[in-house]
């Protein structure tokens, strides 16, 4: 059988997933409660994770030195 994922609270129980939602919840659904972003940049990811119900660990990885700083604010959050 399969388990139902229940929603995460900000969206409708009836409301169309939109393609960032379909992800988060696949991984909701798979166990996932690390993601390893390799290349953040300016932590895109992070946010489209965090907006969309993603509450595990987020490990960003960025080789640019002038992006560190804002990585580390978005990480405090």
């Amino acid at each position: 059988a399969m388990a139902v994922i229940p929603l995460p609270k900000f969206l409708k129980p009836k409301q169309r997933l939109n393609d960032e939602q379909k992800i988060v919840r696949s991984m909701l659904h798979q166990g996932i409660d690390t993601v390893l972003d390799i290349g953040a940049n300016k932590g895109q990811t992070h946010d489209t994770l965090r907006q969309n119900g993603f509450t595990g660990e987020i490990i960003s990885v960025e080789p640019v030195p002038a992006l560190y700083p804002l990585l580390l604010e978005k990480a405090q959050k």
